[in-house]
């Protein structure tokens, strides 16, 4: 299984501004902006557990790199490993620190070092990028924003950075990955093995790519409350969803509320009150 390490930054992007804003104001709290009154995003938190997910997927060992300042204290250090616990992930090393405070030269030297293993599989993500480009290409750093943090956008970012450096590994369009992972996750036989032919692939040949996905992945979708019995449901449910959305970015209608009176009457027809015993009727009236 290939090494694929995330070096880890913290304020601006498992917390972010925005997110501090509106916990302060919902609880009506006033406080002085300092990195220990920063709460986490659960938003962003959940995130990064579906990028190591993803790098998961596709047969990687991912190990989380704190190169944040709050690798620094043994005490912040534990207020994050224990965060990202709660996802189902862990803190796996921490960066040096070097006097010259360049952060992009830390990871550097971590990359370098002759303890951990060697690989050009990385990703950066910081909010703050200016001595990280000096050292590194650009396909390996996702630059986020302080005030919203590793959002949605951020992960698709890193997800399409993936899929770049994985065409130098197979012959699979990138655009297939996320399909045929969530296959996987489904384990529907015949779809299986209808891709094993049909793109020459030998998921058993895959090292520990089963037991991955039975002892690693799924136990951390329990606190999700997702389970191989109702995946299939989530999936088809986020699709529709994200259809939804779609559209409504797309399509729009001179009169909105065209369809209510159908929907009322599908509600009605439909509920559990009413839907069996007008069926009843109906039957009734047709061999009466």
């Amino acid at each position: 299984m290939k090494t694929f390490y995330i070096f880890l930054d913290v304020d601006g992007v498992l917390n972010n501004f925005n997110y501090w804003d509106e916990c302060f104001k919902r609880h009506h709290v006033k406080g002085i902006m300092s990195m220990h009154c920063f709460p986490f995003d659960p938003k962003c938190l959940n995130n990064l557990m579906k990028l190591n997910q993803e790098l998961q997927k596709q047969n990687y060992n991912v190990k989380i790199v704190l190169s944040s300042t709050w690798r620094l204290n043994q005490i912040d250090t534990a207020i994050v490993n224990s965060r990202l616990a709660e996802y189902g992930m862990t803190i796996f090393s921490r960066t040096i620190y070097l006097n010259s405070g360049d952060r992009g030269l830390e990871i550097k030297n971590f990359i370098e070092n002759e303890r951990y293993e060697k690989t050009d599989n990385f990703l950066i993500l910081d909010d703050e990028i200016r001595d990280i480009k000096k050292h590194f290409e650009d396909i390996h750093i996702i630059h986020t924003n302080f005030d919203t943090g590793f959002d949605s956008k951020k992960l698709e970012e890193a997800i399409k950075k993936i899929s770049t450096s994985l065409k130098e590994h197979t012959d699979i369009s990138p655009f297939l990955f996320r399909w045929i992972s969530l296959k996987l996750l489904d384990g529907e036989p015949k779809i299986l093995s209808s891709i094993e032919k049909n793109f020459n692939l030998k998921f058993n040949e895959i090292s520990d790519l089963h037991k991955m996905i039975d002892d690693e992945i799924f136990p951390s979708f329990k606190s999700l409350d997702i389970t191989k019995d109702n995946l299939k449901d989530i999936i088809i449910s986020s699709i529709i969803y994200k259809s939804e959305e779609i559209s409504k970015d797309v399509c729009f209608f001179e009169k909105e509320n065209y369809t209510k009176r159908d929907r009322k009457i599908d509600k009605i027809l439909t509920s559990k009150t009413f839907g069996i015993p007008i069926m009843l009727v109906f039957l009734g009236l047709i061999f009466w």
